[in-house]
């Protein structure tokens, strides 16, 4: 006896396009402009997998305030900014 699994059911390449046109028209957030549609996001999500890489900054030191006086000589100095890539999930 053959068993259907979902995997059987659901193609990614047909699956995925299908949702977002739905979650386009249905969503409420992209309805106000809040979120915008993102052509580079979903060649992402269209390659198929669970998880992708994406770029991303790394939070700054949680040091003691770093601003400036009142004397010109002493100024704020600004924090390194560092990144990374954060491994999402589909």
């Amino acid at each position: 006896m053959a068993i259907t699994k979902v995997a059987d059911l659901v193609k990614p390449e047909i699956f995925l396009p299908y949702v977002q046109q739905q979650t386009t028209v249905k969503s409420r957030l992209i309805q106000s402009g809040i979120l915008v549609p993102d052509a580079q996001l979903d060649l992402v999500l269209l390659g198929g997998g669970n998880t992708f890489n994406e770029p991303s900054f790394r939070d700054l030191p949680d040091d003691d305030d770093n601003v400036s006086s009142d004397n010109e000589a002493v100024l704020a100095t600004p924090s390194k900014v560092s990144t990374s890539k954060e491994i999402q999930v589909c």
